[in-house]
């Protein structure tokens, strides 16, 4: 239950984080750019480029996180792990050499050339 919280969560939040980077850079040309006018600050204030650059900290911080509880509530437990270390792994008969065909080293012979009947 927990992890399909956080993972509906973590699919929310990247692509608002998409859609916050391309808006944060108004000066290279990026959404905010189209958005707004010249700058991006014309339609959205002369605050704009603080709060988007917020909102991508925020974003940021809150991807990180959720990546990281994700990855701890989805990984293997290590117990199962520990237990094995000590166990040496079984040993494997070599392969019976009596079974094994001889070589062969004639070929047969092959037509070169069409041949007349």
């Amino acid at each position: 239950m927990l992890v399909t919280i956080l993972t509906v969560l973590f699919v929310l939040i990247c692509p608002l984080i998409i859609l916050i980077v391309l808006m944060q850079d108004p000066k290279g040309g990026g959404l905010a750019g189209v958005l707004g006018g010249a700058g991006g600050t014309a339609a959205f204030g002369a605050k704009t480029a603080d709060v988007v650059m917020k909102a991508t900290v925020a974003l940021g911080i809150v991807f990180f996180l959720l990546a990281l509880a994700l990855g701890l509530n989805l990984r293997e437990p290590t117990a199962a792990i520990r237990t094995d270390l000590g166990r040496e792994a079984p040993a494997q008969a070599p392969a019976p050499v009596d079974d094994v065909p001889p070589p062969v080293t004639e070929t047969p012979d092959a037509p070169v050339g069409p041949q007349e009947q």
